[in-house]
């Protein structure tokens, strides 16, 4: 999984770097607006049936036929409704383009529906390698054999839309093929009242998560134009894809395993630890580098012409990580009997959110980045707390997971920072400058990490030595003696 997500963070990024350069903030921007009232539209689509797949005890053929009947026709619904009403939706967001590419954009739902239940089936098996296979397959082909050629032949904004189509065809046809199912329609079984009420708990929950993380680019695009929503919504993009990989990977595996431990709360408890340890040890201060470095980086990827878009990444950047510290509270709060209590704690946010970001969208984009980092960390503690209080965790627990991450991705950020403005002042290459600022945040890291190793949390240590030990032996020594010399060997 942590390979896969890797690899796909690194397509997604050349891919999405490569529209934006070609396509500019306005082109881009429509692009952006139709994927929005499309994984809007995807909420609706995807009923949630499959997830119960994972989560049941026992699983039938009936079962598994009723999922996969319902998120057909539902998604075939949606898709219809969302193509209809693509003019009235372009109308809304003040641009005529958005209608033509929306409606072929849902198509998509109908697609992806199709491949959901094969998806979720994988998950209950554990079987994450064979999703990642899928995944890297569709991408690579659809983004780079397809898109980013379609893309430098002038189709224009086209050739991210066809990219999405032939990606989500691709990977709906490998997901079936790793794991076939019968596909005979049902429409209903004995306990069909439990598969619905988790469906409409699982819709329930998508909508508000939806609303919360998409309404500041929504109203961005009401209120200031695709312009606008193209220097907001690119870096937003740029983060978003690859802490949603590591979200993907990281959500999807202690959803699976927590679903088998529901009864072994200690063991729970121990995932849960370790994968928030990782979180701040491995990847904050990644985020907290692209933060100090955020204009270099813009310039670097996307031009001189997207300069704007630098301070909202920089805020933007510092969000990521607090958006995954609450993700990670989510599949405890469903696997301790908890399943309504995320959106019923967050649904209250949803009109407080929504007035901020009126105003905050009106005064500046960059207000409104920083804005979003307030946000995060309300909706982190809103689900983190009743979390912690199924598990039996309190202040110090997280003090003594988060703490070393924290003091790494500040010192990171800071020596970053500094170098950043001193090699400016020696009017360096700007890619140069980006190179440096990699090296220098790469060895403090990598010196903290080895300095402070004997005192990171030992689910951590627990965690990485599992993990290490599946790995061929020359790669686990490498690992081991450069990043973890506190494993035993």
């Amino acid at each position: 999984m942590s390979a896969g997500t890797f690899l796909r963070a690194i397509l997604q990024v050349a891919a999405q770097v490569t529209f934006a350069r070609v396509l500019g903030p306005d082109h881009f921007g429509v692009f952006l607006l139709a994927s929005l009232a499309v994984s809007l539209s995807a909420l609706f689509a995807d009923i949630g049936m499959s997830y119960a797949l994972i989560q049941k005890k026992e699983i039938t053929a009936c079962d598994i036929r009723l999922s996969f009947t319902w998120h057909v026709m539902v998604a075939s619904v949606v898709a219809t409704l969302l193509a209809t009403l693509a003019p009235y939706l372009a109308d809304w967001f003040n641009d005529p383009r958005v209608g033509p590419v929306l409606a072929v954009l849902a198509t998509t739902l109908l697609i992806n529906a199709a491949g959901i239940p094969a998806m979720n089936l994988l998950r209950r098996d554990l079987n994450f390698k064979a999703i990642q296979l899928a995944l890297i397959s569709s991408y690579f082909v659809g983004y780079i054999v397809v898109g980013i050629p379609a893309l430098m032949l002038g189709a224009g904004i086209w050739a991210p839309v066809l990219a999405w189509l032939t990606q989500a065809g691709i990977n709906t046809t490998l997901l079936y093929i790793q794991k076939p199912h019968a596909i005979r329609p049902l429409l209903l079984i004995d306990d069909n009242y439990e598969f619905l009420r988790y469906s409409a708990t699982f819709l329930a929950t998508n909508l508000t998560n939806w609303t919360l993380m998409n309404i500041d680019r929504v109203l961005l695009g009401r209120l200031a134009g695709t312009t606008e929503v193209g220097l907001y919504a690119t870096p937003y993009n740029l983060l978003n894809n690859p802490t949603l990989q590591i979200l993907n990977t990281t959500q999807s595996i202690l959803f699976a395993a927590s679903s088998r431990l529901q009864e072994n709360l200690p063991d729970m408890r121990r995932a849960y630890l370790a994968v928030l340890a990782a979180v701040a040890l491995l990847v904050a201060p990644v985020f907290a580098g692209i933060s100090a470095a955020a204009p270099t980086l813009i310039e670097v990827i996307y031009g001189p012409v997207w300069a704007p878009a630098a301070e909202v990444m920089r805020a933007l950047a510092l969000a990521m990580p607090i958006y995954l510290v609450w993700a990670l509270s989510t599949p405890i709060l469903w696997n301790t009997g908890q399943k309504t209590r995320e959106y019923r704690l967050q649904m209250p946010l949803i009109p407080v959110w929504g007035v901020a970001v009126w105003f905050a969208a009106q005064t500046s984009i960059v207000v409104l980045a920083y804005a979003l980092i307030f946000m995060q960390c309300v909706r982190a503690f809103s689900t983190t707390y009743p979390a912690a209080k199924a598990l039996g965790l309190r202040l110090r627990d997280y003090a003594n997971v988060l703490g070393d991450g924290i003091f790494i991705s500040l010192a990171v950020a800071l020596v970053v920072w500094g170098a950043d403005f001193a090699l400016h002042e020696l009017a360096l290459p700007v890619f140069m400058i980006m190179i440096l600022d990699v090296v220098a945040a790469a060895v403090t890291w990598l010196v903290l990490l080895r300095m402070m190793g004997r005192r990171v949390h030992p689910e951590f240590n627990r965690l990485v030595l599992h993990t290490t030990s599946k790995l061929p032996a020359w790669v686990s020594r490498i690992l081991t003696t450069t990043l973890f010399p506190q494993l035993p060997r």
